[in-house]
Parts: C-alpha cells; structure tokens; sequence
C-alpha cells in the first residue's frame, strides 16, 4: 500500500510538472464533461476514448510503477504525458460550448467568458511569475549560450568526434553538437542515476575499469588515486572530462591534465 501511494503521488507530481503547476488543468475534466453532453457521438467516441486509454496505461498506478521499476524511467514519464489531447481537448470543448447556441450575442457573450476563464486559469509565459517556465531564445540555435561556449572550447583543437565524460549535461548539448562521443551511454546513465554506489560496484557485466572512474566521477568517490584515474580515462580513449565541482577539479589538478577552456559553471579538462 505504502509503494501504491507513492507512485499516485509521483502521478499527481508529473502532472504538475506537465503544466507547470498551472491551474488551467481544470479545465480538462470540465471540457470531457462537456463533449459528453455537447458533444456527437462520434466526439464523445474520440474523447473519452482516449481519456479512458488514459486512465488504462498512464494514469494507471500499477502500470506506471511497473514502467518505473522495469525501466527506470523517473522523471522522464513525463514525456508520456503528450498522449494526453490536453489543449485540443479544451479547445473542442470551448467551441462546442461557444456554438451550442444559435444566437450570435449569445455566441459573443460565450466566446468572451471562455477567454476570461482561460487567461485568469493560465499563466503568462514571460510574465506573471518570477521563474517561469520558458525563456526568450537568446540565439539561433534556441540553446543556452553556455553550450555554444563549451563547443567552441571542445572543438578548439580539432580533434574528430571527441570523447567527452560528462554528466546529464551532454544530452542537452548534443541537441546543439552531435558531433560529440559520451564516454557513458544514456543505459549505464539512466543505471547511475538510480542505483546507490555500492550496488553499482556488484554489477558484472560492466568492467571493473569503468566502474572506477563512475565511481569518482558519478559518485564523487575521490578515494582512487589521482594518477591511476588519468591513466585510466586515457586509456579508455576519453578526449576531454567536463567539471561542474571545486571538489572534482582540486582531484583532476593532482594530475598532469589541465583546464583547456573554461564557462561560468564549467570547466573542460583536457586528458593526456
């Protein structure tokens, strides 16, 4: 029972997330509620359709703490949540309401409540609130202008597809840089993230060489010395380690590696 509330509580906590705490969610139910009685049975086969799908799979506690313990996949079920018709759902249902009369004045007055409701349930991407959501695209390439910085220092020295050890960071930056090998493939990331560092060290098939260098990288276990992780990192063929921490980078300084460029919150170490 302990384990059911959890995960009813990780589903009410993916839907904030999907919405970003925004009240408009109520709108949902009241739009479902008004394609049944508004709405064709051909609408009504369509909607809640796919809401009663909804309730089956994603929505389901069960299945979704089987998804979480088969495949680990945290906070990233919230992509699962574009299934849900969300918007269009809402808009159907507001048209219904907005047309179910005949007389144009009344249409109007309809039309005008509908917007009223939805700017008062909504928020304001750019404004409204003091961290939203969403930022104003400050280039191109829609990335942040650390990630232009960190490719810029990445590819300063020529080298052809560079191996990087990286954290969550290089699945943001290959949106921008493809041209970049992570050390660590998103299943062994996907493995870190969940499992503590003593459990890690008991998994077989993966090499006790590789599990050294998770262990000071991921797990910030420092206890290895310095110099046998460089030859260690070498020898796996890795170009270039990213540092987020001080701690990581008085470790990484015992070495005769050193700073090839650095960000404001990070700092690329070249291995040799």
């Amino acid at each position: 029972m302990e384990n059911l509330n959890e995960t009813i509580q990780f589903l009410i906590q993916s839907l904030q997330t999907y919405t970003g705490n925004n009240p408009i969610w109520i709108l949902y139910p009241v739009a479902l509620i008004l394609i049944w009685f508004l709405g064709k049975k051909g609408d009504r086969k369509l909607f809640i359709g796919v809401f009663v799908t909804e309730c089956l799979t994603i929505f389901n506690p069960f299945v979704v703490k089987v998804l979480l313990d088969v495949f680990g996949f945290g906070t990233r079920f919230v992509r699962f949540l574009w299934i849900i018709v969300f918007f269009i759902t809402i808009g159907y249902a507001l048209t219904l309401l907005i047309f179910a009369s005949a007389k144009t004045g009344v249409r109007i007055l309809t039309g005008g409540i509908c917007l009223v409701l939805i700017v008062t349930l909504g928020i304001p991407v750019f404004r409204g609130t003091e961290d939203f959501p969403y930022k104003k695209a400050t280039n191109a390439y829609f990335v942040g202008q650390e990630i232009l910085d960190l490719s810029s220092i990445i590819h300063s020295e020529g080298i052809e597809q560079p191996r990087i050890l990286s954290d969550g960071l290089l699945l943001v930056y290959r949106q921008y840089d493809p041209d970049v090998r992570s050390y660590v493939s998103r299943r062994i990331l996907q493995k870190i993230e969940k499992t503590s560092e003593e459990k890690f060290m008991k998994k077989k098939k993966i090499k006790d060489w590789m599990k050294k260098i998770v262990a000071v990288y991921y797990y910030h276990d420092y206890s290895l010395p310095a110099e046998e992780f460089q030859s260690l990192v070498r020898g796996s063929k890795v170009d270039y380690i990213i540092s987020a921490t001080p701690e990581l980078d008085e470790y990484l300084s015992g070495t005769t590696m050193y700073v090839l460029g650095q960000t404001e919150n990070y700092r690329v170490w070249k291995v040799v």
